[in-house]
């Protein structure tokens, strides 16, 4: 931005060119530049008038309404708001002439701040009294529109919005037309049009930067362009007199808009007929230029923000959910309408090792990429400790100890619920967050009571209880973050009698559907996220689908190897692994054997018969990882491993609760019923 006297000297060389009486003053009237109409009319010398106070030129008031209650005549009259007078133009040589005087503010000019005004003075002499009368309520009405635009463009958060505003200066100015185009790297692109018909806009709708047209040119000479009737157009562009022709107009303002610099696009108001542009149009215009240009810049770096903010949220949520056999889940997440920033609303659906399946909800305080960060500590926190096989307690408050110790500025609510292999019921954990709710095959909706503990990230001590709840075919469970039931009010007990309410009313729908409607409420506060995941049991998982059996036994006991061999044996040909079972009984007995010889304590083993497929875990508390050893083939311990490796279709190690978990897997025919 220009300071208010390089801003006055650039209005000033415009005022030049009007035949009428022009002056740039500032707020105290003080003269920044005069034009020589001003000067033949106010009847002084060559002398600058610079400097010098317009007031000491002009007589009292001609009407009542205008007498000043103070001793600063024009100044008091411009607080008032007042824009028009007509005054006694008082000349050195002791003459006088009647003038209408219309000042012209310049809103938001001056880089300092300080404002500046367009005057002009028309005498009222025969035809000239009215043609200043008429002009004076168009120019009024102009600059009230500008300054309106001013005020709403500093509420514009979109391209879009920008546009809207741009499209009152078409009325505000009498024109027929109007034209938005931005820069996109070796382009200008259309994106606001009014007035045109679509073959024309067609030809508008992209222009290359390095060719030659009036929006392209403002753009590049970062100046305007007064094209005031359609032969100027044409010797200017005759290369684009079919575009001026068929576009209707007759009379263009071309402007380019200049931010920080650089030219972010233009725009152009186009006239139905030959438009003389006064110097009050043209300051008018080329203030609001300024205004335009700094909304477009401001709200395509919002615009990249927001779309940063969601290629990050997607980033941060699960691409894809996990099948859950004899269940289905449907999960939303809707972004807040109002704000920029990435959310800290979050859901997961992760596969257990025994099994089951462990699911999610949680909300990071705050709507910042802060808060991003800290979602994605505490999900990727809970995902590592569900896939190690802990309890939910201790996978929710690992997960508290990893962000106390981790330093985080703020704390995560969540609950995280597990559903055991079998589908009979569903163990929770609720941490500082909304309690989760239960729909019934009937259709009955409920709270379900879970107490909780603290949310995520406040005291590393903090204890999490498990709340057991039975789940029978046709119940949905349903978790929610807190803006599903807030509200502008903050009632939020308010907000959960209304969902139990949509939850009942809801009841028929299919799960997709279902979790749409939970969304639908017009209650809803849209400056909060909302992250929503239903699960449903919609079939039992029967022994077809799944069987699995654990076992365990003291190290300690002398039979403990051979009462686990003959255990997960007998299991292997009871569920139709009998051809395998051989390569079972070797393959249990060495990853026994080395658990109890090597670890000691209780060792579990976990057998799983599902789709075609037996898999054995042998879990014990030691963190070490075994590797199988070869390098002497005369040793005769140590080669566990290397006949696992040799035996089984598959094998590996995994991290599992306070140890660690060695696994094989052997396929077959499909378990019989």
């Amino acid at each position: 931005m220009l300071d208010h006297e390089a801003l006055g000297r650039v209005l000033g060389a415009a005022a030049d060119a009007s035949p009428d009486g022009l002056a740039v003053v500032d707020a105290d009237f003080l003269v920044l530049h005069a034009n020589a109409a001003l000067t033949r009319l106010l009847g002084v010398g060559p002398g600058p008038l610079e400097g010098r106070s317009l007031q000491s030129f002009l007589g009292p008031a001609q009407r009542a309404d205008e007498q000043p209650t103070g001793a600063d005549d024009i100044g008091h009259l411009l607080g008032r708001g007042q824009r028009r007078w007509h005054r006694r133009v008082l000349r050195p040589d002791g003459g006088e002439r009647l003038a209408d005087l219309l000042v012209t503010p310049v809103p938001a000019a001056a880089a300092d701040g300080r404002d500046l005004f367009v005057v002009e003075l028309v005498e009222t002499v025969g035809a000239l009294a009215g043609l200043a009368t008429a002009r004076v309520p168009l120019r009024v009405a102009q600059a009230r529109a500008v300054e309106d635009s001013a005020a709403a463009l500093t509420g514009a958060v979109t391209v879009a919005d920008v546009v809207d505003v741009v499209e009152r200066q078409v009325e505000a100015f009498e024109a027929a037309g109007l034209l938005v185009s931005l820069v996109e790297g070796p382009r200008l692109r259309l994106v606001g049009c009014r007035g045109y018909p679509g073959a024309v806009r067609e030809q508008l709708q992209e222009q290359p930067m390095d060719g030659r047209s009036p929006m392209v040119d403002v753009v590049r000479h970062r100046s305007a362009l007064y094209l005031e009737t359609l032969e100027d157009y044409v010797t200017a562009y005759p290369d684009r007199a079919q575009v001026a022709g068929a576009s209707g107009k007759r009379a263009w303002a071309f402007l380019p808009m200049v931010a920080g610099g650089q030219a972010v696009g233009s725009w152009c108001l186009s006239f139905g007929r030959p438009h003389r542009f006064t110097v009050s149009e043209r300051a008018l215009l080329t203030t609001l230029s300024g205004l335009l240009a700094q909304a477009v810049a401001r709200s395509q770096l919002l615009e990249a923000e927001r779309s940063l903010s969601r290629t990050l949220q997607r980033s941060l949520l699960p691409d894809a959910l996990p099948v859950v056999p004899g269940c289905e889940v449907a999960v939303r997440y809707q972004a807040a309408v109002a704000g920029l920033d990435v959310g800290g609303d979050f859901y997961d659906v992760i596969p257990l090792p025994n099994g089951g399946t462990g699911i999610v909800i949680g909300d990071a305080q705050g709507h910042s990429a802060a808060a991003a960060a800290l979602m994605g500590q505490a999900r990727g926190a809970l995902r590592a400790y569900a896939a190690e096989g802990h309890d939910p307690a201790t996978i929710v408050a690992r997960t508290n100890r990893f962000l106390v110790t981790a330093g985080v500025d703020s704390f995560v609510t969540c609950t995280y619920a597990a559903l055991d292999a079998m589908h009979d019921g569903i163990s929770i954990v609720r941490a500082g967050h909304p309690h989760p709710m239960l729909v019934t095959p009937d259709g009955s909706a409920g709270m379900i009571d879970v107490p909780g503990g603290l949310p995520l990230g406040i005291d590393p001590k903090a204890a999490y209880p498990v709340t057991w709840v039975p789940l029978t075919v046709g119940c949905r469970v349903v978790l929610y973050t807190d803006g599903l039931v807030e509200n502008r009010t903050g009632d939020v007990g308010a907000g959960e009698l209304r969902l139990l309410e949509r939850l009942r009313r809801g009841a028929g729908l299919g799960l997709e559907p279902y979790a749409d409607a939970l969304l639908g409420g017009d209650e809803l506060d849209g400056e909060v996220d909302v992250a929503v995941l239903v699960l449903e049991r919609v079939s039992d998982r029967t022994d077809e689908d799944l069987r699995q059996q654990t076992f365990s036994a003291a190290a300690t006991d002398a039979t403990a190897v051979r009462t686990i061999r003959h255990a997960v044996v007998a299991c292997s040909r009871e569920w139709g692994f009998a051809e395998r079972s051989d390569e079972v009984e070797l393959l249990v007995s060495e990853l026994v054997t080395n658990a109890v010889l090597h670890v000691g304590g209780t060792v579990a083993v976990t057998v799983t018969a599902e789709a075609g497929q037996l898999t054995v875990s042998v879990s014990d508390t030691s963190v070490h990882t075994p590797a199988p050893r070869t390098e002497d083939v005369w040793r005769t311990s140590g080669r566990g491993l290397a006949i696992v490796s040799a035996v089984a279709d598959e094998w590996g190690v995994d991290p599992s609760g306070p140890g660690k978990s060695v696994w094989f897997s052997l396929a077959g025919t499909s378990p019989a019923g």
